[in-house]
C-alpha cells in the first residue's frame, strides 16, 4: 500500500514538471528576444555618416510642382534708410582729367583753401613788389635778364591802384606796352612783306626795338632803388634792435610774467 502512494506522487511530480518546462523555455527565450542585437565587427569601424550638403538637398518646391522661386518678385536694389535706392539722388562721379588725374571733390565740411585758384579760393594775383607794387614782368623769381613777358593770359594788373599809387612806373608801363604792341606788328609785316620793303621795315623795328629796351632798363632801375631803400631800412631797424637788446627782452619777460610797466600809455 505504501509504495502504491509513492508511485502515485512520482507520478504527479513527474507531470507537473513536464507542464511548467514549456512555460519556462518559453520566457527564457522571450527575454533573449528583447535585448538588442550587437553590430557585426565590421560595421563596428566605419565613421558616422556625415550631414547631408545644401547642396545634395533637393530645391524645395511649391504646391504645384514648380521651384519655391519661381513666380516671386525679383528684389530691388538696395535702399538707404530713407526708403529710396542708395544711388538715387547722388551727384555722379567727375571724369578724370587728361593725364588721370580727377578734381577733388569739395564736401560741405572740408575747409577752402585761399591759396588754391579756383570756385573755392581766389583767382591767381601777380607777385607784388616790397612797396605793395605788382612787379613788372621778368623781376620774379627765376626770370632770365632781358626776357619780360607780357602778363598772365586772363589777369590784368591793377592800372587804376598803379596810376593813383606809382605815377612814374605807370607811365613806363603804359609805353613798354605800346611799343610791345607795335614791334609784333612791324614783326609780323616784315614777313608777309615782299623783300623791297623789309629793309625799311627792319630798320624801324630796330628803333623800336632799342626804345623798348631803354624803357624797360628804367624800370629796372626804378625797382632796384626801391629794393636797396627797403634794404637799407630793414638793416638800420636791425641794428637799432641790437643796441637795445636788454631793453626789448627784460620788456618780454615782464610781458610773460604779467608785471605791469609804469612807462606804459
Amino acid at each position: 500500500m505504501m509504495r502504491m502512494r509513492w508511485l502515485c506522487s512520482a507520478a504527479a511530480v513527474a507531470a507537473l514538471g513536464l507542464a511548467t518546462l514549456p512555460l519556462a523555455l518559453g520566457g527564457e527565450e522571450g527575454r533573449k528576444a528583447d535585448r538588442p542585437k550587437p553590430p557585426p565587427r565590421h560595421e563596428e569601424a566605419k565613421p558616422p555618416a556625415p550631414p547631408p550638403q545644401e547642396a545634395d538637398r533637393p530645391a524645395p518646391r511649391e504646391r504645384e510642382g514648380r521651384p519655391a522661386a519661381e513666380g516671386r518678385r525679383p528684389e530691388g536694389p538696395p535702399r538707404d534708410r530713407e526708403g529710396r535706392p542708395r544711388g538715387e539722388g547722388r551727384r555722379p562721379a567727375e571724369p578724370p582729367r587728361e593725364g588721370g588725374e580727377r578734381r577733388p571733390e569739395h564736401k560741405p565740411d572740408m575747409p577752402m583753401d585761399p591759396d588754391r585758384p579756383g570756385p573755392h579760393g581766389p583767382p591767381m594775383q601777380p607777385p607784388h613788389g616790397p612797396m605793395g607794387m605788382p612787379m613788372m614782368p621778368g623781376m620774379g623769381p627765376g626770370a632770365m635778364p632781358g626776357a619780360m613777358p607780357g602778363p598772365m593770359p586772363g589777369h590784368k594788373p591793377d592800372f587804376e591802384a598803379m596810376r593813383n599809387r606809382d605815377p612814374e612806373m605807370f607811365k613806363l608801363l603804359q609805353e613798354d606796352n605800346e611799343l610791345d604792341r607795335r614791334t609784333r606788328e612791324l614783326g609780323m609785316q616784315s614777313r608777309q612783306a615782299p623783300p623791297e620793303q623789309r629793309e625799311r621795315i627792319e630798320k624801324e623795328l630796330r628803333e623800336l626795338v632799342n626804345r623798348q629796351f631803354e624803357i624797360r632798363q628804367q624800370r629796372r632801375m626804378i625797382e632796384l632803388k626801391r629794393l636797396e631803400a627797403e634794404i637799407q631800412r630793414l638793416r638800420e631797424a636791425t641794428e637799432r634792435r641790437a643796441k637795445a637788446r636788454d631793453q626789448i627782452i627784460q620788456r618780454r619777460i615782464s610781458e610773460l610774467l604779467g608785471r605791469e610797466d609804469d612807462l606804459g600809455f
